[in-house]
């Protein structure tokens, strides 16, 4: 697997940004859920809640997705996995705590559009 990330911290709110490229398929439902996993696990947080979704791409079909809530003693936050193929792409933020970041959050999370590559 390779990938590349992105993480800002900007007050008490940290955003991250990532996507990864698998050499094998992915098996989409165990890959969204151990996703959501991880992300809670390496913040020792719980994962909260998590929806599963379709999100739509410029000139391809509906791909699975997932959003996730992650609650902790320190920091909470959401996030969103995608499916493309043999790519996933997660977008998250999370809140440090007493900090409520969940504007933030929601605006970061909902800036993002999934478009088809340009050549």
């Amino acid at each position: 697997m390779t990938g590349t990330g992105w993480v800002v911290r900007a007050e008490d709110v940290v955003y991250i940004v990532d996507y990864d490229n698998y050499a094998h398929d992915v098996a989409i439902d165990s890959e969204l859920d151990a996703d959501a996993q991880n992300f809670a696990q390496q913040l020792t947080a719980m994962v909260a809640a998590r929806t599963r979704r379709q999100v739509t791409r410029t000139g391809v079909g509906p791909l699975p997705a997932l959003d996730s809530t992650v609650d902790g003693t320190a920091v909470s936050g959401a996030g969103i996995t995608v499916v493309a193929g043999r790519r996933l792409y997660a977008a998250a933020a999370v809140s440090v705590k007493p900090h409520d970041g969940r504007p933030e959050i929601d605006r970061f999370l909902k800036s993002f559009e999934l478009t088809a590559a340009k050549r």
